[in-house]
């Protein structure tokens, strides 16, 4: 991940913000808001927070049997072959 860079003068005063191919400013974790942490989370499992990283509903759901697939809209097509 690229950061900008600073150039400061000799007394710390900041002269310059050099960016790089996007402007980002690394945060640290603890300054996250929670929202934030929780949406990402959300994303990957919306109840993470209910089972701290081991979903056995999930596990079990996966390990069932798998529903059959509807046909692909493009498989019902016929081949287009060159003649």
């Amino acid at each position: 991940m690229s950061e900008s860079s600073r150039i400061f003068a000799g007394d710390g005063t900041l002269l310059t913000v050099l960016h790089a191919e996007q402007n980002r400013q690394a945060v640290p974790y603890d300054q996250l808001p929670r929202t934030l942490i929780d949406a990402v989370v959300a994303i990957e499992d919306k109840r993470f927070w209910e089972h701290n990283g081991v979903d056995l509903q999930a596990v079990l759901r996966a390990a069932g049997p798998t529903p059959p697939r509807a046909a692909s809209p493009r498989a019902a097509r016929p081949s287009r072959s060159s003649t």
